[in-house]
């Protein structure tokens, strides 16, 4: 939904990832380094998608599949869980989104899960509900993203812990607002399935971001 924002923003060079374009590059690496560092840049990480686990054993089947610990695991947290075959080769390393008991979102690295987690669930007899989604993801990073952020949702982003999200509404829509990414200055990403609200919101936080 966001290629002709990207297309606006001057991209100049896109990644393949998850078999989606991934804009990479906008004026050059070095620029777009240097203003990250110092600033607040809105991206679109739609590539990293989303897979839905829920059901009554759905807590169990999360417990097996991870290599971390998420005996305790929480909603409202989010968890970053590296996965692995059973030669102990890397398959992804993804956040976990605890939404609530037996609920939860598996935000991707570049590769598909969906089949691998889908094969374990029934094969191990787990027996949950295990989905593709359409949630798209848009990042706002950098250390002036909670000056951005906050003036659209209000300070209550501003005391989100790191690895911790809130629902937010907008757009007449529930969103996530959760303090991860990939910038150590900070950052946040949003997660919603409404391209329309998308676009709304990709635009508001450019005009709040001038």
């Amino acid at each position: 939904p966001f290629t002709s924002r990207n297309e606006m923003a001057g991209v100049k060079k896109y990644s393949v990832y998850n078999n989606i374009l991934l804009p990479t590059i906008f004026k050059s690496l070095k620029e777009d380094y240097f203003h990250l560092i110092e600033n607040v840049q809105l991206w679109d990480v739609c590539a990293q998608r989303v897979i839905e686990v829920k059901g009554n054993k759905s807590n169990s089947l999360m417990q097996y599949l991870f290599c971390r610990d998420l005996s305790n695991i929480s909603s409202g947290k989010a968890y970053y869980a590296p996965i692995v075959n059973f030669e102990g080769g890397l398959l992804n390393d993804p956040v976990v989104f605890c939404i609530a008991d037996n609920h939860f979102l598996i935000s991707l690295s570049d590769s598909d899960l969906f089949n691998w987690i889908s094969a374990i669930n029934n094969s191990k007899e787990f027996y949950s509900d295990v989905g593709e989604t359409e949630v798209l993801t848009i990042a706002v990073q950098g250390p002036k993203s909670a000056q951005v952020v906050s003036k659209i949702f209000g300070k209550d982003v501003e005391f989100l812990k790191y690895f911790n999200f809130k629902k937010f509404s907008f757009n007449k829509e529930s969103i996530i607002i959760s303090k991860t990414g990939f910038s150590k200055q900070t950052g946040y990403e949003i997660l919603l399935t409404n391209p329309t609200t998308g676009i709304l919101l990709w635009d508001l936080i450019m005009e709040k971001g001038k």
